[in-house]
């Protein structure tokens, strides 16, 4: 028994253009970043709560990005309609007096790579700072390997 779908009247529908909003919500852009991610084999979460011993209590960042157990960097979403001064970049090497919002202040406790992704075209940024926090996670670890070996070495 095959059962077709089918509208039970013909009326004139009403066709509406799509016109895409000048503000693209931020769940679409964070889906977007992990799902451009996780092409990449990167993993990461999304709004996951994560303790912060600086905090004291947990922040849910918008994307934490993980390695071998580790959380190494996090990317925050805001859309903005006009670019800010703090936008897609790293902010990490900010004077703080330029950060007015007290959510990046909050994340920055982590002593973390944050990187702030204000809008739609820079999610390959945001996917580049992913990789490059994996790259020096892995500089600091083979750093701290060699440290070890020496330090075993002259016992």
């Amino acid at each position: 028994m095959v059962n077709k779908l089918e509208f039970l009247t013909k009326p004139k529908w009403n066709y509406r253009e799509f016109r895409p909003p000048a503000r693209l919500p931020e769940p679409l852009i964070q889906a977007e970043i992990y799902k451009r991610l996780r092409e990449k084999d990167i993993q990461c979460t999304v709004g996951c709560p994560i303790f912060c011993e600086a905090y004291d209590g947990e922040l849910s960042p918008d994307v934490a990005i993980l390695y071998q157990g580790y959380v190494i960097g996090i990317i925050e979403i805001k859309s903005f309609k006009k670019v800010k001064s703090v936008s897609n970049q790293i902010i990490n090497n900010l004077d703080t007096k330029q950060i007015k919002s007290k959510q990046l202040k909050r994340y920055l406790l982590y002593d973390l790579p944050l990187y702030y992704c204000t809008n739609w075209d820079d999610v390959p940024r945001a996917v580049e700072y992913a990789e490059l926090c994996i790259q020096e996670f892995k500089q600091y670890t083979y750093r701290k390997n060699k440290e070890k070996h020496l330090i075993i070495k002259k016992k």
